[in-house]
């Protein structure tokens, strides 16, 4: 059976009875500085939130700033509603992006350890978490992956943004 293909509590079990000794928990002290990346992923209601109300934040005049091809004129009309072209759409995502990772506690922080199972086999345990202010991240057991680089690949597909650590 293919661990990595099986439900994360079922695997979070498997995990757990190679070191019979250890709770996640204590796997989850042993890595709770080591995350390596964030996940940002764009709620679709707070995006079309934002592009609804384009005078509220300016929208035009950012695509001003970020879009050499948006003019005086044209910002004035997206801010008073006027639809964005494909362009405009993908740099107000990019707005809304940028606002969500300055937001504390919007991403989802990547953690995780290889574990060494057996004489010649090596597993990467993946945690993940919320900021939850200072009182750090609150991380949970999240799967099983054969190496770091393919959770990173895993979570860098799930999400709009990847912030590396």
């Amino acid at each position: 059976m293919n661990m990595m293909h099986t439900k994360p509590e079922f695997q979070a079990c498997w995990l757990l009875s190679h070191f019979p000794s250890k709770s996640l928990d204590d796997l989850i002290c042993e890595i709770y500085s080591e995350a390596f990346g964030v996940a940002f992923v764009l709620d679709q209601e707070w995006l079309d939130d934002l592009l609804d109300s384009h005078s509220d934040c300016s929208l035009g005049q950012h695509l001003r700033t970020v879009l050499g091809a948006v003019d005086e004129e044209r910002a004035k009309q997206i801010d008073a509603g006027a639809v964005l072209s494909d362009l405009e759409r993908l740099a107000a995502k990019e707005l809304a992006l940028e606002q969500l990772m300055s937001m504390e506690g919007e991403g989802l922080y990547v953690s995780g350890s290889s574990f060494a199972i057996g004489a010649d086999y090596q597993i990467f345990a993946c945690f993940t978490g919320y900021s939850e202010g200072q009182g750090g991240i609150r991380y949970e057991f999240d799967g099983l992956f054969a190496s770091k680089q393919m959770a990173e690949r895993y979570y860098k597909k799930l999400s709009d943004k990847w912030l590396e650590l």
